[in-house]
C-alpha cells in the first residue's frame, strides 16, 4: 500500500510515443494561455463533465473550447476517454472524460503534501488508466456510462472481440457490482476485471450472471497483452 500511495503522489509510467504537431494545431496561443483551459481541465473530478462547462468556465466559444483540448491531447498534458457505445438509446455517446497526464503533477497542481483515504480511489484509477496508456501504447481506452448513471471506469473494445470491462478499486472490498452489471446487461459477453492495491493473489467471485476476476496491477497487464 505504501509502495503504491508514493507513486500516486509522484507519478506513474510515462508515455513512450512520439508527440507529433503541426503549428496549426495551436491556432492562437495567446488565447489558450489566457482560456484558463489549463486551469478547468487540471481537476480530475472534471473527468467526464460537457464542453459546455468550459465553455463557461473559460469564457470561450465551444469550438475553441475543443481546439483548446485537441491542443492538450496532442501533447499528451490530458488524456481523453470517449464513451464506448453502439448508439443504443440508454447510453451516453458523447462526453468524454478528461484526466491530467500524470498523478503526481495532480498532487502537485493541488498541494497534496499527503495522500488522505479519501484521495486514493480517485487517484488509483488514474494510476491505472496511466498503466494501460503505457502498456498498450493505444489511446483506445473507452469508458461507458448510462442514462441512468451506471458508470464502468474502463473498457477494452479489441477488434474481434467482446468488450473487456475495467473496474478500478483502491481496496477490492469497495467493490460494488451495480454498475458492472448494467453494462451487462447490455453487453453480456467479454471479460470483467477489478484492479486493486490490495490484492495479493487473483481470484475471481460471482455476481448474478456475470463472473468477475479480482486481479492486481501487474496481473491485469498480463491479462491484457493483446494489442487493441
Amino acid at each position: 500500500m505504501v509502495l503504491y500511495a508514493n507513486k500516486l503522489a509522484f507519478g506513474s509510467t510515462i508515455w513512450q510515443s512520439p508527440c507529433k504537431l503541426s503549428k496549426g494545431n495551436f491556432g492562437s496561443i495567446g488565447s489558450f494561455r489566457r482560456g484558463g483551459i489549463v486551469r478547468s481541465y487540471g481537476c480530475p473530478e472534471c473527468g467526464g463533465l460537457g464542453k459546455q462547462f468550459y465553455v463557461r468556465a473559460c469564457e470561450a466559444s465551444r469550438g475553441t473550447i475543443i481546439n483548446y483540448l485537441a491542443i492538450l491531447e496532442s501533447t499528451f498534458i490530458v488524456h481523453v476517454l470517449r464513451p464506448f457505445n453502439t448508439r443504443r438509446s440508454k447510453e451516453i455517446i458523447a462526453a468524454p472524460k478528461v484526466y491530467v497526464f500524470d498523478t503526481g503533477f495532480v498532487c502537485y497542481y493541488r498541494g497534496w503534501n499527503e495522500l488522505r483515504r479519501e484521495d486514493m480511489g480517485l487517484l488509483w484509477e488514474h494510476f491505472v488508466l496511466n498503466e494501460l496508456y503505457a502498456h498498450l501504447q493505444s489511446r483506445n481506452i473507452r469508458y461507458w456510462r448510462d442514462k441512468r448513471g451506471h458508470e464502468v471506469d474502463f473498457i477494452l473494445a479489441r477488434q474481434g472481440k467482446p468488450p473487456l470491462a475495467i473496474e478500478t478499486k483502491w481496496s477490492a472490498a469497495d467493490f460494488d457490482a451495480t454498475n458492472l452489471r448494467s453494462f451487462r446487461a447490455e453487453y453480456p459477453r467479454g471479460e470483467n476485471y477489478v484492479v486493486a492495491q490490495d490484492i495479493k493473489q487473483p481470484f475471481r467471485r460471482a455476481y448474478g450472471s456475470i463472473q468477475v476476476e479480482f486481479v492486481s496491477l501487474s496481473s491485469l497487464m498480463r491479462k491484457i497483452s493483446d494489442p487493441l
